[in-house]
């Protein structure tokens, strides 16, 4: 595969722009808290945790109706093999639901929605900066990769780039997709605890 320019920056922008993404559809929780909606729901047992996956839910057909299309055309574009194409979509889908389930976090711990709005952004352009996205690793100092691969994009961006450069294998990509998975169980437990006052708040 040849290198280019456009195909090192193509997963950084994708998860640059699922970041963003992702941080709109955490403001859901704030307007949902406002027009009274979690506060009827949390006089029933388990319901505001049904409507946080539900919240997910809605979060990943989102995710799928905007990203699919877009990392369909960056695959024909590039001419990447079509067999990596699931893998990537997959790392793609469950780095979006850990991030909607960070930003949500955030806002539930938030004092205001408007604080939960700028807490949101002040973490994200760092993150991205860092990350790869605003610029590839391989054109970045190489402290700041040792720093931005432990990111959660950076991670995922590490992952998805060894994986489309030939560079990695089945072990590394099923420990990839479980850390994805028991990062978004953790996050979700906290986050449907902390909901239950959020809702009353």
């Amino acid at each position: 595969m040849s290198f280019n320019l456009s195909l090192l920056f193509l997963p950084g922008i994708l998860l640059m722009s699922l970041m963003w993404t992702t941080q709109g559809l955490s403001d859901e929780l704030w307007h949902e808290r406002e027009m009274g909606t979690l506060r009827r729901l949390a006089s029933s047992p388990n319901t505001l945790t049904v409507f946080l996956a539900g919240k997910i839910i809605y979060g990943v057909i989102v995710m799928m109706a905007v990203f699919l299309w877009v990392l369909l055309l960056g695959f024909g574009y590039h001419q990447l093999d079509p067999m990596k194409f699931p893998y990537t979509l997959l790392l793609m889908m469950l780095a979006g639901v850990d991030f909607m389930l960070m930003f949500s976090l955030l806002a539930v711990f938030a004092p205001s929605r408007r604080a939960a709005g700028l807490i949101g952004t002040v973490l994200v352009l760092p993150l991205i900066m860092v990350g790869g996205s605003f610029f590839p690793f391989e054109a970045m100092p190489g402290w700041m990769v040792a720093v931005g691969r432990w990111t959660p994009n950076g991670l995922v961006l590490n992952q998805i780039k060894a994986y489309l450069f030939d560079n990695t294998d089945v072990a590394s990509m099923a420990m990839t997709v479980g850390l994805l998975m028991a990062i978004g169980v953790a996050l979700f437990g906290i986050c449907a605890w902390r909901n239950r006052t959020f809702a009353r708040a």
